[in-house]
């Protein structure tokens, strides 16, 4: 923004009208002016557009064969995730809570979470039996 003579003005110096509730999806109209020293108003309008995290994982069950042999890894119930802008991520970014123990028969259940840089959690549970 910049007053009668050209110069440059603070955003102090702006009104703004509007509000965006970023924990809401939607279109928000935020209304931007200035009054200069001789009474001269100007205003510019934003809309400003909060969507929903595209963040997403996904786990699968699966079943094993008990024994003293038998191996289980928490990437093997892995299939997939995604971060706020949809973008792939690897299991290495993920949380997972619940463990299994291959050597002994029963169902187990492990939790895999995610949460995005808007703090959205996303999980998803697998049952390994």
């Amino acid at each position: 923004a910049t007053d009668a003579d050209g110069n440059g003005i603070d955003a102090k110096s702006v009104n703004v009208s509007g509000s965006v509730d970023p924990t809401k999806p939607g279109d928000y109209e935020v209304t931007y002016s200035y009054t200069d020293a001789g009474g001269n108003q100007v205003s510019a309008k934003a809309t400003i557009t909060v969507v929903s995290t595209k963040a997403s994982i996904k786990a699968k069950d699966s079943t094993l064969v008990a024994g003293p042999d038998t191996k289980w890894n928490a990437a093997d119930n892995f299939v997939s995730a995604t971060d706020a802008d949809g973008n792939g991520i690897d299991a290495k970014s993920v949380n997972v809570s619940g463990s299994v123990d291959p050597t002994k028969p029963g169902d187990y259940e492990v939790t895999y979470s995610y949460t995005d840089a808007g703090g959205n959690q996303v999980s998803a549970k697998a049952t390994i039996t």
